[in-house]
């Protein structure tokens, strides 16, 4: 990252780079691009609670929190938003296939978690290995579990984040 002088990796730099090429370099721009990302944070947070099981309201409350704080906070064009936008979607994809039992789910969620290495390191770390304890001890306490989910997760994790790797090492 030496080109920018920046700790974090290179995800939000592309993103804004990618949207000034199509809608010229503005800051306009970046904002508009900042609220999106924080307004489907909420959303996504809105849907997370109700895969939970929890009811409208609970639900609409997390959504209504999640906006205030994300808006009350600066920062725009701070790549951890994005990170966090991206686990979250993964964290969903987790737990839809908690609920169906289906594997392509893992495999959204695995490359997702990769991807959000491109915006924090630390935080797609942390998450990835959270949805790995998470799917061992799901195999542990459920007889009817194979191990084929968390193999499938880790694949799609170390593909992904294998074609990332290359990308910037290139």
């Amino acid at each position: 990252y030496a080109d920018f002088w920046s700790v974090y990796p290179p995800g939000q730099f592309y993103a804004l780079a990618l949207l000034f090429k199509l809608f010229g370099p503005s800051v306009i721009v970046e904002r508009i691009y900042d609220i999106i990302v924080k307004s489907l944070l909420s959303t996504v947070s809105f849907l997370i609670t109700k895969k939970l099981g929890f009811s409208n309201k609970i639900s609409l409350i997390s959504f209504g929190m999640s906006l205030g704080w994300i808006g009350y906070s600066g920062y725009p064009g701070y790549p951890v938003y994005m990170a966090v936008l991206v686990i979250f979607l993964g964290t969903y994809f987790f737990l839809h296939q908690i609920e169906t039992g289906q594997v392509h789910c893992l495999i959204c969620c695995g490359v997702l978690m990769a991807l959000s290495a491109m915006f924090r390191h630390d935080l797609a770390g942390m998450a990835a290995v959270a949805i790995l304890i998470a799917l061992f001890l799901q195999k542990l306490t459920d007889y009817r579990t194979t191990w084929h989910s968390i193999i499938y997760y880790v694949f799609a994790v170390l593909l992904s984040g294998l074609f990332i790797s290359i990308y910037l090492i290139n």
